[in-house]
């Protein structure tokens, strides 16, 4: 198979993902209580899991589905390494399957706050300071994602995080996704080609979703696999070490198809 038909595929059981985990976060959101009062929002996801209809499958479903979409992120992001001559294209085209990564994290990120728990609140005051540590756009990072004049999960800072998870980051990710899309989408993928891989993506993860069912009562929920290298990070060195680590490896991951070619013209 060439790799602009692997690239279409990749593509379209992306955006199928996508659109799944925007179906099951709306339901979802309808039982949702974005207040860190009386533990509101906490009780309001385990009420959704426990007592609303078919509210398990849809919990289980969002959840597990982002462990697909992480996965085929970064598999995108591959895809996109280019081994001809490098030209402001394929830099941009580089630098966008990054921000689309970066992207789903945080929102990953801020659907582990909206649980409203104590692991959340930790999570959060740990985010903020290490986003807050990252050379030269930490400042501004921080400024956009969280709550500048508070340190602590509050209801104004869940609520920002709330926005954020609904609606800035679908519309943020759509818009570089489709900026992304591949050109010979349509002329690597007929109709049928595409309407089979839709439902294949749709039936393995409702299988899924069935298969291993998230009880309300696991939660707090635990760092997701992504996460754990930095949960490490945070565990044992300052904030401030661990934002310059994750600054300077951000940094080399834009400008590593220019590292390459540099390398491969080397040798």
């Amino acid at each position: 198979m060439e790799r602009n038909s692997i690239l279409s595929i990749v593509y379209c059981v992306m955006m199928t993902l996508l659109v799944l985990q925007g179906v099951g976060g709306a339901l979802l959101s309808l039982n949702y209580i974005p207040v860190m009062e009386e533990l509101q929002a906490l009780k309001s996801v385990q009420s959704i899991g426990a007592t609303v209809k078919f509210g398990w499958f849809f919990q289980t479903l969002h959840k597990q589905c982002v462990h697909s979409i992480v996965i085929v992120s970064i598999l995108l992001m591959i895809l996109n390494i280019r081994k001809e001559e490098i030209t402001v294209t394929t830099i941009a085209k580089w630098w966008g399957s990054v921000l689309t990564v970066l992207i789903i994290l945080f929102a990953v990120y801020s659907g582990n706050i909206l649980v409203g728990d104590g692991y959340a609140s930790q999570s959060y005051q740990i985010g903020g300071n290490i986003v807050n540590e990252i050379p030269l756009i930490g400042v501004m990072l921080h400024f956009l994602l969280f709550s500048s004049n508070q340190q602590e999960l509050q209801t104004f800072s869940l609520v920002r995080m709330y926005v954020n998870h609904i609606l800035f980051l679908p519309i943020l990710l759509g818009t570089v996704l489709y900026l992304q899309k591949p050109r010979e989408l349509r002329e690597n993928l007929t109709p049928i080609e595409t309407i089979i891989t839709i439902l294949s993506v749709i039936l393995v993860q409702i299988t899924f979703a069935f298969l291993l069912p998230l009880n309300a009562k696991t939660i707090p929920y635990q760092p997701d696999w992504f996460f754990l290298p930095i949960h490490y990070l945070q565990q044992h060195i300052p904030s401030i070490i661990t934002g310059l680590i994750i600054g300077s490896l951000l940094l080399s991951v834009l400008f590593l198809p220019i590292i390459y070619r540099k390398k491969r013209e080397g040798l």
